[in-house]
């Protein structure tokens, strides 16, 4: 039987593609020849491309604002661009930077005689610059590449210099920025603070209070203190309220003063005891000037010497009696007139102390609303002299630190590399060229196609290049159980076989089998009188045709074939 039900395009094996090579190996040299040819003489026509690159450092700028960057309003000055490097460089490839530069490429392409009207900014940019960081660093690598070698080095010098000036132009705007800034605040506080402190001085005034100088309490607080204080913390301002804070207290101790000489008048209006009584005149600085304590303490002093000699009724002691209590109704008398005036004074003091409710404390806010708005005032100028102090020593964010050089060799095209591709891309269309025109024509070549199509057994294969040793194949084949004696067979020839490879094996057998009749026809009508074929074909000259052909003339014949023969 013949089989036909396998993919004929089933993959080949590495030997049948060193095979298939081998029998093209003219057709494959040849073109491979060509190819390497044309591949080295399209290199050499291309214009070398030249290619130079510079490294420059982007650091974060230093901006003063960073230095004095200390509470809530600083925020306003930081530079929110710098901290994204990827950003940075994304500018720095838009057209807002090298559009001039581009400009300038063109320009000299025209003078050269480059047509660059098809030229675009984005394939310019891709083409021809090559922008990114180092690794893990704020290097900038530049790179430019260009067919016009002289185009190189002040393109470079170009691109440098336009990236120092734009990192200049970041640094002077942040500068003008921050500069406006401090000037703004710094005419907004002066002026809010000298409305504040003026409201609070005509507060003050009108209410009777005693007024403090904020100014000196800031200065003193803030040379005495380098510590900043919090982002929307509490002013103390209790030494800016202590006069006004005396008032009250003056009011309470006049308060008790006058509740402490009721005591006392009730305690003198009770009074009989006259050393008591000496005791607290003495305590009251009008009547020990006076001297009636001490009057009334030598009258006690003389009345105990004389009772010491004298009895009660004695005209002396008599007398020491009175006198003594003329002294006590008189300083008792004059304690409580000098109470009562105290007195007086105390309630006088404590009224002119007496402010309406809520007073002190709204004085407390403006004191508090001036204290803050000049202590803001002066740390702004702190501040605005630190700014321009750090504009002084201050550096240029980017640093050049290697010069725009242009390399030794250039960079493309690599002629190598044109040829090498452009031979095995010949070979491998070649190749693949003589795949499909055998495929098409559906020649077989190897046993392994033989045996994908035939379903008979392989009997013997003869190789053209080893004719001297047929004879040694047929004898072991004579002498194999496939041939019996005293039979016919007739060999069958499918497809175009060389003549001369087919009279060399007639030969052969006729001259090994002797007893058994070997018959070679090539018509297919011949095997209707046989019963013992055996089908001879050439590997290189059959095709799928010949075999679907001896299918259908073999389809309808009940013939014992014996196998195959092929020429190799």
């Amino acid at each position: 039987m013949i089989k036909n039900n396998k993919d004929n395009n089933e993959e080949i094996d590495l030997k049948d593609f060193l095979y298939l090579i081998i029998r093209n190996k003219f057709i494959i040299f040849c073109l491979a020849s060509i190819s390497f040819v044309g591949s080295a003489l399209y290199s050499l026509s291309l214009k070398r491309i030249w290619a130079g690159d510079f490294q420059i450092v982007i650091r974060k700028e230093n901006n003063p604002a960073d230095q004095i960057k200390t509470n809530a309003f600083a925020e306003l000055l930081s530079n929110s661009n710098s901290n994204n490097l990827q950003t940075e460089i994304e500018i720095l490839k838009s057209p807002s930077v090298l559009m001039p530069i581009f400009k300038y490429v063109k320009g000299a392409y025209e003078e050269n005689g480059i047509k660059s009207d098809d030229l675009t900014y984005k394939k310019w940019l891709s083409q021809n610059l090559r922008i990114g960081l180092a690794d893990n660093t704020e290097v900038l690598n530049v790179g430019y590449r260009d067919k016009n070698k002289d185009l190189i080095l002040p393109v470079l010098n170009k691109i440098s210099f336009t990236y120092k000036q734009y990192s200049g132009k970041n640094k002077r705007r942040s500068q003008e920025l921050t500069n406006n800034f401090f000037k703004d605040q710094l005419s907004l506080f002066k002026k809010k603070s000298s409305n504040s402190l003026r409201v609070a001085q005509e507060y003050a005034i009108d209410k009777d209070l005693i007024f403090y100088d904020i100014g000196k309490e800031n200065n003193i607080n803030i040379n005495g203190n380098t510590k900043e204080f919090p982002e929307n913390s509490t002013l103390q301002s209790t030494n800016l309220l202590s006069p006004n804070i005396g008032i009250e207290k003056a009011r309470v101790s006049a308060a008790n003063q006058i509740r402490k000489i009721n005591l006392q008048l009730q305690k003198i209006q009770e009074l009989e005891d006259s050393e008591e009584l000496q005791y607290i005149g003495s305590t009251i600085p009008a009547l020990r000037s006076e001297g009636l304590p001490k009057t009334l303490s030598d009258i006690e002093e003389s009345l105990a010497k004389a009772r010491s000699h004298y009895t009660d009724k004695d005209i002396a002691i008599t007398n020491l009696i009175k006198r003594r209590n003329l002294a006590i109704n008189l300083l008792k008398s004059r304690t409580i007139k000098y109470l009562e005036a105290q007195k007086l004074d105390a309630e006088a003091a404590m009224k002119a102390t007496m402010r309406p409710k809520g007073v002190l404390l709204k004085y407390k806010e403006l004191i508090r609303e001036a204290s803050r708005d000049e202590k803001t005032l002066i740390q702004l100028e702190d501040r605005y002299n630190l700014f321009k102090l750090e504009l002084a020593s201050q550096e240029d964010p980017w640093e050049l630190i290697t010069k725009p050089t242009i390399n030794n060799y250039p960079v493309a095209p690599s002629r190598k590399k044109i040829t090498i591709f452009g031979t095995f891309g010949g070979i491998l269309t070649t190749i693949l060229l003589i795949l499909i025109f055998e495929n098409s024509k559906g020649i077989l070549y190897t046993k392994k196609d033989l045996e994908r199509l035939i379903g008979y057994p392989i009997i013997k294969f003869f190789e053209e290049k080893e004719i001297n040793n047929w004879q040694s194949k047929i004898e072991l084949l004579y002498e194999s159980n496939i041939f019996s004696k005293n039979n016919n067979y007739l060999i069958l020839q499918m497809g175009i076989i060389d003549e001369f490879l087919i009279e060399n094996l007639r030969s052969l057998t006729d001259k090994v089998f002797k007893d058994i009749k070997l018959n070679y026809s090539s018509n297919i009508k011949e095997a209707l009188n046989s019963k013992n074929i055996i089908l001879l074909v050439q590997l290189g000259k059959l095709t799928n045709q010949d075999v679907k052909k001896m299918e259908d003339d073999l389809s309808f014949q009940d013939k014992n074939i014996k196998g195959i023969f092929y020429f190799k």
